[in-house]
């Protein structure tokens, strides 16, 4: 059973969406501020993250810290869902502008849809389901390094 980090400062949203995700068979771990996910992506092993854009003042055009946190969350190679009622082109762009080396958000997801929790879990099961691929593939990059070497020592040893 996954664990899903939701980091959303209103509380009563918070609380409907790890709800949302419990009724379809994951864990969720709330936090309401970034100080809070940081802790919690200390502490567990989290499998993905739905995080709002605007964790400190939801009037100020200026809070970016939700898209700041995304960044650190996913640098840690952990798929984020943006989910976030500022769903303007400039929210959405922002949202997907980031540095090279930075993996962008899985997916972002207005709250504004009538069918966002709906958005949301289909984007969140792609998401994880991405990420056992992308893990999959290397675990047999590793194999499959692992047994050439396996192969070069066994030969070595017959060929004295």
């Amino acid at each position: 059973m996954a664990l899903i980090l939701f980091v959303e400062n209103d509380q009563t949203f918070g609380e409907t969406g790890c709800d949302l995700l419990k009724r379809c068979g994951y864990r969720c771990l709330r936090a309401i501020t970034p100080v809070q996910a940081e802790a919690s992506l200390k502490s567990h092993q989290i499998d993905a993250a739905i995080i709002d854009v605007r964790l400190r003042d939801e009037e100020d055009r200026e809070d970016w810290s939700g898209l700041t946190l995304a960044r650190t969350v996913a640098e840690r190679g952990i798929p984020v869902i943006i989910l976030s009622a500022y769903d303007t082109k400039e929210d959405i762009d922002r949202a997907f502008d980031v540095a090279p080396d930075v993996p962008p958000p899985y997916g972002f997801v207005s709250k504004n849809r009538p069918d966002w929790s709906k958005c949301l879990t289909q984007m969140l099961e792609e998401a994880l389901s991405e990420k056992k691929k992308s893990w999959w593939r290397k675990g047999i990059d590793f194999v499959g390094a692992w047994g050439g070497t396996m192969i070069k020592i066994i030969k070595s040893l017959f060929s004295r």
